[in-house]
């Protein structure tokens, strides 16, 4: 699994409402766009390190344990 696929699981696994406003809590955590947000989401952009680092930490888990880069 690529952290993109990672990612856009944990997202869909979360309700409707919590999806918004998860997306909208990594915008303003990382101050990035909700157009990078897709772009991650849909494998057309690359998520660094970093940021992973980060997502992990917003969630509270690591959903990128397991992945394959």
């Amino acid at each position: 699994m690529t952290s993109n696929v990672a990612l856009d699981t944990y997202i869909k696994s979360l309700p409707y409402k919590e999806r918004s406003e998860f997306q909208a809590k990594l915008v303003l955590a990382l101050e990035i766009s909700l157009a990078t947000i897709s772009a991650w989401r849909n494998s057309k952009s690359r998520i660094k390190n970093v940021y992973r680092h980060e997502i992990s930490n917003i969630i509270g888990k690591d959903i990128f344990a397991d992945v394959v880069d």
